[in-house]
């Protein structure tokens, strides 16, 4: 059996928080990689604007409409978006320009956004097949001569 000395000790700890080291490298490059940690972009200018943000709201609630944001699926990871707007009137609200952002929680690279195309009864329809299966977060607006008149978030399953 040799002897334990000074010099191996040292190689032996050194070895270890070297091993050590490598691998926070390693998950420190991963993790950068795939999600920046930025969840909200200008979070500052927002907070300033939250009051804003919640007269937006109110205006929103006070137009009275129902809007539900619906799915067809037509094969694996294909889906067709419905997004139906009933004024407070009860009759469909035609003369909206609407987009759906489609975006994925932990990563940016393959958002999209897609303009929902009317078919004059108050719906607003767009194809699309999704780049990957899993969450999902719907982003609709809806809007008119520039103006949004109505937001909504919505998290989906896509398979």
């Amino acid at each position: 059996m040799r002897e334990l000395t000074g010099r191996h000790v040292l190689m032996w700890l050194v070895g270890f928080f070297g091993i050590v080291l490598a691998v926070n490298v390693v998950f420190v490059y991963l993790a950068l990689d795939s999600f920046t940690g930025v969840e909200t972009e200008q979070p500052y200018l927002k907070g300033l604007a939250y009051n804003e943000t919640l007269k937006e709201a109110d205006a929103q609630q006070a137009l009275g409409w129902e809007v539900s944001l619906s799915r067809d699926v037509l094969g694996p990871s294909h889906w067709r978006l419905v997004a139906t707007f009933i004024g407070a009137d009860g009759h469909g609200v035609t003369d909206l320009e609407v987009r759906l952002g489609l975006r994925r929680p932990a990563s940016d690279s393959y958002d999209v956004t897609l303009e929902l195309l009317p078919d004059g009864t108050g719906r607003y329809v767009s194809d699309h097949v999704f780049s990957f299966e899993g969450q999902w977060d719907l982003h609709l607006v809806a809007s008119t001569g520039g103006e949004t008149l109505y937001r909504r978030e919505q998290r989906a399953w896509v398979r």
